[in-house]
């Protein structure tokens, strides 16, 4: 409701058929912001590329967790298979957790060998309220704009928490999932089980965080020039 608040045109959307490039600021970003789609342009047989930007490994600062970084990797693998992918689609750029902002330029130069001319780039929207999507959104966004040819969609997950200004000439790209897409994207949330609370940690994501998601829909920030019917 936030974000329909904030004056963007709704549009109703579907992923093109392409070859897609999904970035993730950290291990369970894939699932919460995209999981749905990812389910769908792999029940496609598209090839989908995820992007692990960071490991997570940062995740409780105040309480160190021995090979935090290798139990979110496997946790991201687990939830990359509940979408229908297989695990080798994962591409680990290593960043440190929390601090992306701080290899931005890196990041885009990566980004640019990665992404091809016509390819379905996913990535958080500048605007998406935490430091690491924020960097990686304009990253992506700067790496997109020179591989010639490419659509950008800018996920959402902590901006449907916060009003405000979200995305100037974007449209807002509902997309609906099915019944399987839902439960897919469901099953990939729960593998990350460090992050919801369920492996013995404080949860990080908590059930009011991922309250939108019990919706069979993600919303996405898409080009205004989209070819879509409202």
């Amino acid at each position: 409701a936030r974000l329909a608040a904030t004056g963007l045109s709704p549009i109703r959307v579907d992923p093109p058929c392409r070859r897609t490039v999904v970035v993730s600021p950290h291990p369970d970003d894939e699932s919460l912001s995209t999981g749905g789609l990812i389910a769908r342009q792999a029940s496609r047989g598209l090839e989908v590329v995820v992007v692990a930007i960071t490991d997570g490994e940062a995740a409780f600062p105040d309480r160190p967790v021995p090979d935090l970084a290798r139990t979110r990797r496997n946790e991201q693998r687990q939830a990359i298979e509940a979408l229908g992918l297989a695990t080798t689609v994962v591409i680990g750029f290593g960043l440190p957790d929390g601090d992306v902002a701080g290899h931005q330029r890196r990041l885009s130069s990566l980004l640019r060998q990665l992404i091809r001319p016509g390819d379905l780039v996913v990535a958080p929207s500048p605007h998406d309220w935490h430091p690491d999507h924020e960097a990686c959104g304009r990253a992506a966004a700067a790496a997109a704009a020179e591989a010639h040819g490419d659509l950008l969609w800018e996920s959402l997950f902590w901006a449907h928490h916060h009003p405000g200004p979200t995305g100037q000439g974007r449209w807002l790209g509902v997309l609906d999932l099915s019944a399987d897409e839902h439960r897919q994207r469901g099953r990939a949330i729960a593998a990350h089980r460090t992050q919801m609370g369920t492996s013995g940690l404080p949860a990080v994501v908590t059930t009011a965080d991922t309250a939108h998601l019990d919706h069979p829909v993600e919303l996405y920030l898409v080009p205004a020039r989209l070819d879509v019917p409202r």
